[in-house]
């Protein structure tokens, strides 16, 4: 799971960056800190799902570009 969270944090930046909002501006539109929003993006935590939602209004992006990266499980 650990893996999965550092891709969804790599896509969260990727968007920002292409977006060109800084990871300040991002963290108070968010409500959460500059550190919090650091530690989403490198993976060390998870990402509520508030939050995302709140990140797809923001960054206006589709949700799915969150999980773009991430691989489908065998069934």
């Amino acid at each position: 799971m650990e893996q999965e969270f550092k891709k969804i944090g790599k896509r969260i930046k990727i968007i920002r960056i292409e977006r060109g909002i800084t990871q300040t501006n991002l963290a108070k539109e968010l409500g959460i800190s500059q550190t919090n929003m650091s530690n989403i993006e490198c993976g060390r935590v998870s990402v509520t799902v508030q939050n995302l939602l709140k990140l797809h209004e923001i960054l206006q992006c589709s949700m799915a570009d969150f999980f773009k990266d991430i691989d489908t499980p065998a069934n």
